[in-house]
Formats: structure tokens, sequence, C-alpha cells
């Protein structure tokens, strides 16, 4: 797919149910389902719960990543342990983090915390084929979508959600593509990535789904 991207957003619709569920599905203009998307949800920024510390890894295996795109709140520690037989030296230059692990096998003894919004960009300095993301959110609930291209979120009750979505294919900048969401206990939303001679987003268009 090109790196240059059309989004097309289309809403579902809502159901009333008890739960508060929201449904987001990524897929390409001739229905494949697209893994790796990072869905972010938020609703008042002024009222977001504080949260502890977390951690996550990324690890090294078979000379890749994984996985390849992660999504973390700002101040996680994030290990990176090399599953592989041979040594890595795993590196970002990226404005969110810049750090370096010399070459090294297992596990380092300290983790990286990624304390700045931003999408990172992980590289290896000895296999160039090497590539990973690491996206830094201070959203509320974040996910990415599976290999069938959903992400579901349990959501409590609120007015409204922000959702922002964002793919490595995209070419944007880590703001991604947001929409205004009325919460009625359940909504599916459907994000459609279609390459373009373009930069960026071009146009954002509705379906037959609309807010209820």
């Amino acid at each position: 797919m090109d790196s240059r991207a059309l989004l097309v957003v289309i809403m579902l619709g809502t159901t009333t149910v008890q739960a508060a569920d929201l449904v987001v599905r990524v897929h390409t203009p001739d229905g494949e389902e697209l893994s790796n998307a990072v869905i972010m949800v938020d609703a008042n920024p002024q009222t977001r719960s504080r949260h502890e510390r977390s951690t996550a890894v990324v690890d090294q295996v078979n000379r890749a990543f994984v996985p390849h795109v992660s999504v973390v709140r700002a101040g996680t520690l994030v290990s990176f342990p090399n599953s592989d037989d041979i040594r890595h030296h795993v590196y970002s230059f990226s404005d969110a983090k810049t750090f370096e692990l010399p070459l090294y096998q297992g596990t380092p003894s300290e983790s990286v915390e990624f304390d700045k919004t931003g999408i990172v960009t992980l590289a290896c300095n000895i296999h160039d084929w090497m590539l990973a993301f690491v996206y830094v959110t201070d959203a509320e609930w974040f996910a990415v979508t599976g290999d069938d291209g959903i992400a579901t979120f349990q959501l409590p009750d609120h007015e409204a959600y922000t959702i922002t979505v964002w793919h490595p294919n995209i070419g944007m900048t880590s703001s991604g593509l947001t929409l205004q969401i009325p919460h009625e206990a359940r909504m599916d939303v459907t994000v459609e990535l279609a390459a373009s001679e373009g930069r960026g987003l071009r146009r954002l268009r509705r379906g037959s789904g609309r807010y209820r």
C-alpha cells in the first residue's frame, strides 16, 4: 500500500444495550482487514483518570520486532528482550524518544521510559529490514487492531468520545483522524484506508449510517 493514504470513515449506527461497547473495524477498499492500526479513545481530557506506571515488551524474534506496532501510555517502561540467538542493536532517533541499546543478547538490564507522546520508530543498526513503531499516547483507552482488523472497547457512559486512528501506512502526523461520537451504549465505526496520490487526508466522508 502506498504510504500516502485516503481515509473514508463510515458511521454504521448505534444500538441501545446495557453494556457500553465501541467496535472499530479497519479495512482496505477491497474489504481486506487491516491489522496494526492504533485506535485511541478519549472523553474529556481534563477529567482523565490517573494511572500507575505500566510496562510493555517489544521482543526480537526471527530477526523481527514483535509486535510490529505497539501503543502505550506516556510514562510506560518498555523492555526489549532479544529472543534470537544473534545480537541486535536497537535504536530510535524519533523526536518522541531517542535512545540506543548497543549490541546485546538476552534482556537489557534497564527498560526504556517512553515519557513523551508521539510516534517512536524502532530499528536495528545491524539488520536494516527490522522496523517497528511505538505510539505513545495520553488517551484514556487504546488498542491495536488484530488480524481481523477489529478493536473493541468497554467504555463508561459519557456524552461523547473522541476516536483517533493511526496506521504506519497512512504517512500522516500523529494526530491521525479524529471524530466526535455521541455515546449511546453501543456504536460500530468502520475506517477504510485507500491509497491516494496526495499526501495525508484528502477527503472525509460519512456513509449511510448516522448519529442517533
